[in-house]
């Protein structure tokens, strides 16, 4: 049988009939005719609808809603191409002890592939004591993300021994456009592993701008923010780099500077939303008690 009894109640027995034993949804969802596919969605949606909600979720009925999610999760995707649902039944496994990588490896095949390898990026660098195995198949799913050419690599090597922003876009020129947000992100990672400081790596990687890259490099508080601020002296636009330069204050603890670049970079026009935020979350009391007395706004 189909594994849960729920499940089964609503296939009103069809699952040893059809022979489908413990085969994943994803597999037999689509063999089933349109008719009978949508009747099926509609006795899993009246069958959710009365499940109790679990308080915890853990146990057998956690268990049991996360199954009946998940098929009507793959037939929402094979109808309209929705993957939310099936997503988000994902996420509850792996927050319920279940496994980071097949919920990253989702993530990347329906669309959202920053998020998955932020995510497998801070598991494997946040949690010093992650299993060895976990960590191998984390590192292999990042490295599945964008291979890089042998051509690339000796191209970043030769970069990496002679830094500099006209390099950079050479090495870049011929990537497609889709594709340069995630081959930069790889590119960086290179320069890292071959001791490239972060001030060059964040200038490198601003190449494209203000881009998820910098920001995150900005973020981790290895930057000087003196190194961004310079950016933005020569931008046509420097309040996006002022405001991440506030971000980069913000994370060293550099109080006066972080009042003094976020000031600039409102002043400059930038909308700061997400610089406003993130140092309002990351900064202490004192720090948020002199935006106050500086007049810098809750929000914009």
């Amino acid at each position: 049988m189909i594994p849960g009894a729920p499940l089964d109640g609503v296939l009103g027995g069809r699952g040893d009939a059809a022979g489908l034993g413990d085969v994943p949804p994803a597999l037999w969802v689509p063999t089933l005719e349109g008719g009978t596919r949508r009747d099926l969605a509609a006795r899993l949606r009246d069958e959710l609808r009365r499940l109790p909600t679990p308080i915890r979720p853990q146990g057998p009925r956690h268990t049991a809603r996360l199954l009946l999610e998940e098929v009507l999760g793959w037939i929402e995707l094979f109808e309209s191409g929705d993957a939310e649902r099936l997503l988000r039944v994902e996420r509850s496994r792996w927050l319920s002890g279940g496994d980071v990588v097949r919920y990253c490896e989702q993530l990347r095949r329906f669309g959202d592939e920053e998020m998955a390898e932020a995510l497998a990026r801070t598991v494997v660098g946040r949690e010093p004591g992650i299993a060895p195995r976990l960590r191998e198949r984390l590192e292999a799913f990042l490295a599945a993300g964008d291979p890089l050419p042998g051509s690339l690599h000796r191209a970043i090597d030769r970069l990496g021994a002679e830094p500099s922003l006209d390099a950079m876009r050479a090495l870049l020129r011929f990537t497609p456009e889709e594709l340069r947000p995630t081959r930069l992100r790889r590119v960086i990672e290179v320069l890292e592993e071959a001791g490239v400081g972060a001030d060059e790596r964040f200038r490198l990687a601003a190449v494209l701008g203000p881009s998820a890259e910098a920001l995150r490099l900005a973020e981790s508080g290895a930057v000087a923010p003196a190194t961004i601020e310079a950016l933005a002296g020569g931008a046509d636009d420097p309040g996006p780099w002022l405001g991440i330069a506030a971000r980069a204050a913000c994370v060293r603890g550099d109080r006066l500077g972080t009042v003094r670049l976020l000031r600039g970079a409102l002043a400059a026009g930038a909308l700061a939303r997400g610089d406003l935020a993130f140092i309002r979350h990351h900064g202490d009391a004192e720090l948020r008690t002199m935006l106050e007395r500086a007049g810098v706004p809750r929000s914009v």
